[in-house]
């Protein structure tokens, strides 16, 4: 048998075993059709440990489904009303057993009254150790409600540490970003300033040759197509003009205005107030009034006292019963009217002390009844307790979500901005840089290739001299006094360099000269 433990109510469940080999999600289905109460999208399945259940991994995955480690259901319904479930109060089935006392207890003395009064007796024996089962599963249940209510606690202590690390990345993403948004505050000043430079500064025809053969391969790309169309026409292009066109997405005059607001929006004050609200979250979390069933061990403990107590009177009913079958055989062997009236005034007491002692047991059952329909009430504040607290996180979580994906928005869009402020000096750095190591290469290029046919005549003139050398002497038997004259020098630096380089833009000095001449203010080394 599958068993699940329905923890709101204290009940347990069982199902055919085949429901091990079919998902999660079927387990829900089949749940509410058979329970009817307990829609599939309001249950909670955990185990023991506080893993939840995946609808779509199979029940046998899961090493749980047994009497002893059952799979744990939570009714959602039922957690999120204000009120508890209530079980509803045992039924007396006993009447009928009240009416046999009733009617034998003053029955007058003879055999067949004694025989009724033994068969009254391990009535009694039997109906107590009816009671004695039920007791039994009403304080395991309270022990599985415990062991329930432990999964619960690890489910949210699971979900408290994932909560924890986000709210770590992000309080550390946002610590960066308060590091430097001061610098940002800064080069944001100077943003009409940049515009206005970047609208002096043209750029170089050749370093648009590249872009224009891109943007005839993708006649998509209709703003860099015009521009290079202004090319055309010897209408000279704006380094401002290539930016505004290379990203049509959004204007820099828009990114500048969201770059504000985000600065002006994110600042310490909100920082201050997500922190605030993240450590009130936890200090509710670790109220310990809510973390613990109050008394739990102790309850549990006096449980499993009154279950002995239960086990005892119970046995107490089967020597009163035996001791009344023994006396049956007595009577039935001695057959004396004397003996017979004095047994049956003894059965009458002893009937009356079995009545007694199976109330009593009643009573015990009626404690432990009690206390597990207080424990569900407890259990009800808790869940509901539990509930609110992850709806807290959830919230909280999504709020840290929407902040924590805008401050990265707003971050990129300050990163470009940035290289926007910083624009006018890399682009003249980089063709002053260009220029450089296109004359560099060049003479490089130029002095290696020299030196390569130049070694390479040497080496060659050396290699034939010895050889001549050698043909001359070849096997003359003093060649055997010099040994070593076979030996011919390594090449070295005989091949000219690869080429390199030569994917730059083709630079010249004047084009490094005019912009020199025309921006003044930005006079490269």
């Amino acid at each position: 048998m599958l068993y699940v433990f329905h923890v709101d109510l204290g009940q347990m469940m069982t199902f055919d075993m085949s429901l091990a080999l079919e998902s999660i999600a079927n387990l829900k289905l089949y749940i509410e059709k058979t329970c009817g109460t307990i829609p599939a999208d309001k249950q909670v399945l955990l185990i023991s440990g506080g893993e939840c259940l995946d609808p779509n991994k199979r029940v046998c995955s899961y090493s749980a489904g047994t009497d002893t480690n059952p799979i744990f259901l939570f009714n959602k319904a039922l957690i999120e009303e204000k009120t508890p479930p209530v079980i509803d109060d045992e039924v007396d089935c006993d009447q009928d057993l009240y009416k046999e006392l009733a009617h034998y207890i003053n029955s007058e003395s003879s055999y067949n009254t004694v025989v009724k009064r033994t068969e009254l007796a391990h009535e009694y024996y039997e109906r107590a150790r009816n009671q004695l089962r039920e007791c039994e599963n009403i304080v395991l249940d309270q022990h599985l409600q415990q062991q329930g209510w432990s999964a619960v606690f690890a489910n949210l202590e699971d979900i408290l540490t994932e909560f924890t690390k986000r709210t770590e990345v992000f309080e550390k993403s946002f610590s960066d970003y308060m590091a430097e948004r001061d610098s940002y505050l800064k080069f944001l000043t100077y943003f009409t300033d940049d515009l206005e430079v970047l609208q002096k500064i043209p750029v170089l025809p050749v370093l648009l040759e590249a872009e224009k053969e891109k943007a005839e391969e993708e006649p998509s790309k209709n703003e860099l197509t015009a521009i290079f169309h202004e090319t055309e026409k010897d209408k000279e292009v704006t380094l401002f003009e290539w930016i505004s066109a290379a990203d049509n997405k959004s204007t820099m005059e828009q990114l500048y205005e969201h770059c504000s607001k985000g600065l002006e929006q994110f600042d310490v004050h909100i920082f201050q107030s997500i922190k605030e609200n993240i450590a009130r979250l936890f200090k509710d979390i670790k109220k310990p009034q809510a973390r613990e069933v109050q008394g739990i061990g102790d309850r549990l403990f006096g449980l499993e006292t009154l279950k002995v107590e239960a086990k005892e009177i119970v046995q107490q009913l089967y020597d009163l019963a035996q001791s009344f079958l023994k006396n049956q055989i007595s009577v039935n062997s001695e057959k004396d009217q004397m003996i017979l009236d004095e047994l049956c005034t003894s059965h009458r007491a002893q009937l009356l002390l079995i009545n007694t002692t199976y109330q009593k047991l009643k009573g015990i059952k009626q404690r432990c009844f009690n206390a597990k329909k207080e424990l569900i009430k407890s259990l009800h504040s808790r869940l509901r307790w539990v509930m609110s607290i992850e709806d807290n996180i959830i919230q909280v979580d999504q709020t840290l979500v929407i902040y924590h994906e805008n401050l990265k928005r707003l971050r990129r869009h300050l990163e470009v901005l940035q290289q926007i402020h910083l624009a006018p000096a890399a682009y003249l750095s980089t063709v002053t840089e260009v220029f450089r190591r296109r004359t560099f290469s060049q003479s490089f290029l130029l002095w290696a290739s020299e030196l390569a046919c130049h070694l390479l005549t040497i080496h060659n003139e050396e290699v034939t001299r010895r050889k001549e050398f050698q043909a001359q002497y070849e096997g003359h038997f003093l060649n055997s006094l010099f040994p070593g004259m076979g030996d011919l020098p390594p090449s070295f630096a005989t091949q000219a360099p690869a080429i390199f380089d030569s994917n730059l833009p083709k630079i010249t000095e004047e084009d490094v000269e005019r912009l020199r001449r025309e921006l003044p203010d930005w006079r490269t080394t």
